[in-house]
């Protein structure tokens, strides 16, 4: 009994090693038919592809006119932003405004010089040479 019983186990781990490998043979099986049809493709040319005969992008021109418009424009805008917010005085008018929102008196104003001329009269008159 025990002879039948030691051959009855050696013949299920016999049985159980064949089932691993006829597994393992299946799996490999399996792979080796994906792998072949990996291989063929359902994919055919309908259209070949043209080469285009000038980019699509970038416009170079388009670029160029559009930076140079808009750095203008905001050139333009920086400098009328800048005159805005600068708060010299220039000219009378200006005097004149800042001296009525502070309620000051004007004590006198400077008119422009005019070296080449003389105090009394319109006759040009060049100036001394510094020699």
């Amino acid at each position: 009994m025990r002879d039948a019983r030691n051959q009855s186990l050696v013949l299920q781990r016999d049985v159980d090693t064949a089932q691993k490998a006829y597994e393992a043979a299946l799996a490999r099986q399996y792979v080796n038919k994906v792998e072949s049809g990996a291989r063929q493709t359902n994919v055919t040319i309908l259209d070949s592809a043209a080469e285009p005969t000038f980019p699509s992008r970038p416009k170079v021109p388009l670029n160029i006119a559009l930076g140079f418009f808009v750095g203008t424009l905001l050139g333009l805008a920086a400098v009328f932003l800048l005159e805005i917010l600068d708060r010299r005085v220039r000219s009378d008018p200006d005097l004149d405004a800042v001296m009525l929102g502070m309620d000051l008196p004007m004590l006198g104003t400077l008119h422009t010089w005019h070296p080449t001329r003389l105090l009394g009269g319109d006759e040009p008159r060049a100036l001394p040479s510094p020699a």
